[in-house]
């Protein structure tokens, strides 16, 4: 009597692969990751120089990514007010790249002029403090993260 053996040759049935596919796509769905907001906090803010015709203001950003993977952050803009009024607003295009689960600080230069604040000036003068108020935004994508503080400058420096 003799045998009859069934050799499989060939590519596996079209079937089967599907159900693998599906099973693995399937898996895939559970490693979804979402990212979370970086934080951006403002470090220090402080008049870096001046003279009879205006001044920097130092600003000291510290980011942190929470995120298990590294973002870069593309550009930022920003508005500062003495005494209430506007003297410099803008944006700039800077890379940096922040680690994942990591910090990293960005200082920001912002210059100005005095004659902006003609009114208030005399008596900030005399005070040799400054209100400020600082605002703006990070783009770390995919965000728009905003940034703010306000304070004193002291002018005695």
């Amino acid at each position: 009597m003799g045998t009859a053996r069934a050799v499989l040759t060939g590519h596996p049935p079209r079937v089967a692969l599907f159900v693998m596919l599906a099973l693995l796509l399937g898996a895939c769905k559970g490693l979804r990751v979402e990212q979370l907001m970086p934080q951006v906090r403002v470090e220090a803010v402080r008049l870096s120089d001046a003279d009879v015709e205006g001044g920097r203001v130092r600003v000291l950003l510290s980011l942190h990514n929470p995120n298990p993977v590294p973002l870069r952050a593309e550009r930022y803009d920003y508005r500062l007010r003495l005494a209430g009024v506007p003297v410099a607003s803008g944006s700039s295009a800077t890379r940096i790249d922040l680690p994942a689960k990591g910090e990293q600080t960005l200082a920001m230069d912002i210059d100005f002029r005095w004659q902006q604040l003609a009114e208030g000036l005399q008596a900030m003068l005399r005070g040799r403090r400054i209100e400020y108020a600082l605002d703006g935004h990070l783009e770390i994508q995919p965000f728009r993260v905003p940034f703010s503080a306000s304070g004193r400058l002291d002018l005695t420096r």
